[in-house]
């Protein structure tokens, strides 16, 4: 269970609103969502997601919301604490409700969390909590770029690939109820702590850390960002792991080397089915005052 500090960090963030006026208003001013230059359609429509043959069909909304705020409150212990600057929460949220409108559940409760920690992550929770670290933000380049990392948590959590990373657990095969009495139960705590693993420590597995990317892309060209942000986190990750890859856009593709080399040259290959992805904005001043109106604060 979460401590009453914890629950009154989460409450304090929750309790920030943002109206409809204030997210048309940031969209028309960047040229993004609902004002983004229409643009033709890339693949098929998003729809919800069956999960009959993953061993998730019995997971309702419930379970599922137990399961995300479970994980959340592990984050806050090992993580770091949510962030007290309303400008920069209101700015991440933003940006992130604009990707998150092209999604396969745009109705879902998105919250968005920054966290005040050193180390760069963007974690995503069952039920629609994404945390992003104030690492992170500090790592990244322009507003198209934020979006990208929030774009591939939203579809990770749409299509449940953050759950299938835990589809086969003893807890979930047995069908168990997901409440209070659930989280002293060995088998749930070790679910949990698979779930952990393949959200902080890890990483999706190859196959849902591929549709993670195409879904990431995807969703950044419907909200009107270029999908070349997308490429561009994986680009700083393999800098971080490996030393930097050179990537043609033009002429044959360096042989890859790694599992992450693949992804990305996947990912490069993609670009071509979003048409005038090099035009589409990236924001880079907002981005710049609003991460410089947040150090203020």
């Amino acid at each position: 269970d979460a401590t009453d500090q914890e629950k009154r960090l989460i409450q304090w963030v929750f309790d920030l609103q943002y109206g409809p006026q204030a997210l048309n208003d940031f969209q028309q001013d960047g040229g993004v969502g609902l004002h983004a230059p229409k643009r033709p359609e890339i693949g098929a429509p998003p729809v919800p997601v069956s999960l009959d043959s993953d061993n998730l069909s019995a997971v309702d909304d419930l379970s599922r919301h137990n399961i995300g705020a479970n994980l959340a409150v592990r984050v806050l212990r090992e993580i770091g604490s949510p962030s007290r600057k309303p400008r920069l929460l209101r700015y991440v949220s933003l940006v992130g409700w604009t990707v998150a409108a092209g999604s396969a559940d745009p109705g879902e409760d998105w919250r968005f969390v920054v966290l005040e920690a050193k180390r760069p992550l963007a974690i995503p929770c069952p039920g629609g909590m994404i945390f992003v670290t104030t690492g992170m933000l500090d790592s990244l380049d322009d507003e198209a770029q934020l979006a990208a990392v929030l774009a591939r948590c939203v579809g990770e959590l749409t299509h449940w690939l953050t759950m299938k990373e835990i589809r086969g657990s003893y807890f979930l095969r047995d069908q168990r109820p997901v409440d209070m009495l659930a989280v002293t139960n060995a088998l749930f705590i070790k679910m949990m702590d698979e779930l952990w693993e393949a959200t902080v420590v890890d990483g999706l597995e190859d196959a849902h850390a591929r549709q993670a990317d195409r879904l990431a892309m995807d969703l950044l060209y419907r909200a009107g960002y270029t999908p070349m942000a997308a490429v561009e986190m994986q680009l700083k990750k393999r800098r971080a792991e490996q030393g930097p890859l050179q990537v043609a856009f033009t002429g044959p593709p360096p042989q890859p080397k790694t599992v992450l080399d693949k992804r990305i040259t996947t990912a490069v290959n993609l670009l071509e089915l979003y048409p005038g992805w090099r035009d589409m904005p990236r924001l880079k001043d907002r981005f710049d005052a609003y991460l410089s109106l947040s150090r203020q604060e």
